[in-house]
């Protein structure tokens, strides 16, 4: 017993004695603060294999302020710097936000957390938002709902019951700015799957059961461009809309957040009317707003 209790002050001691040098060896570690993960050159080869680009209807003043942002090609335009947004935009810092169950899936939460993509939750909106004037979030609106009717030439949006965007945006008094991407739905085919079909209902039931569905999709193989699952190299233009107003408010009417949302589709509309011809000739049918 008396060996067991000379060793542990022994030990004791010595750990009390290096505790200083040890502790000054870590500080030094600390100085240079640590840079976040990065994917280096990942948006060069984007814009290589997609050949995506930007266009600007409008480059206001608002630039410098805090802005929700709507996106069909949200990765390649703010989380990646393959159409050159902090050029275009300087000063704004673009948060492009996904379903919180995604952070869950090993590996590919790596590579979304090394892009700077954020949770879509309201606590991580609202969060962002408060950083201060530059700060922005990007936000897909339609979702997994939207996501069965992303078929090749055709512009289905699911964006008339989404208000939860535009309450958030109203809060925090951040403009909108809403944003379409021309040519995103012609990188896949996708099994048919219209309303009523076997197919559609069964989606339907996984994505009220999960949060999220499986969309039965196809592109290009490595070595063949029938089957795979690698996207069609097919362009992509991002286009951003002029800016919308918005007036904070704690506590906004329903009355309010449909007028926001009236402007906010009304420009969206008038993005597609003013460039459909030119980025999207091989249409099959007009951009429509299913629900």
């Amino acid at each position: 017993m008396e060996t067991r209790r000379t060793f542990t002050s022994a030990t004791r001691t010595l750990s009390a004695s290096n505790l200083r040098e040890r502790l000054s060896s870590l500080s030094s570690l600390t100085t240079t603060p640590l840079k976040p993960p990065t994917l280096p050159k990942i948006h060069a080869n984007i814009e290589y294999y997609w050949d995506v680009r930007l266009t600007l209807i409008h480059f206001s003043p608002f630039l410098s302020s805090r802005r929700i942002t709507n996106s069909r090609g949200a990765i390649c335009t703010f989380a990646t710097e393959a159409t050159g947004f902090s050029k275009a935009f300087p000063g704004i810092v673009p948060h492009l936000l996904t379903l919180a169950s995604n952070f869950r899936v090993p590996f590919y939460r790596d590579i979304i957390l090394a892009m700077g993509i954020c949770s879509v939750s309201r606590e991580s909106c609202s969060n962002i938002l408060k950083g201060g004037p530059g700060q922005s979030i990007t936000i897909v609106v339609g979702g997994a709902a939207e996501s069965l009717s992303a078929h090749p030439g055709t512009a289905d949006l699911t964006l008339r019951k989404r208000l939860g965007f535009i309450k958030v945006a109203i809060q925090q008094g951040a403009d909108l700015v809403p944003v379409f991407s021309f040519g995103e739905n012609d990188i896949y085919e996708q099994m048919p799957n219209e309303k009523g079909t076997t197919v559609y209902t069964l989606q339907k039931k996984f994505q009220n059961m999960f949060g999220f569905t499986l969309p039965l999709f196809h592109g290009r193989g490595l070595l063949n461009y029938n089957l795979g699952l690698l996207p069609y190299r097919r362009r992509i233009v991002a286009v951003i809309g002029r800016p919308i107003h918005v007036e904070q408010c704690d506590k906004p009417t329903l009355d309010e957040i449909r007028r926001i949302q009236e402007q906010y589709i009304d420009e969206l509309m008038s993005i597609w009317n003013t460039y459909k011809d030119q980025f999207a000739r091989t249409r099959r049918r007009e951009l429509s707003i299913v629900e």
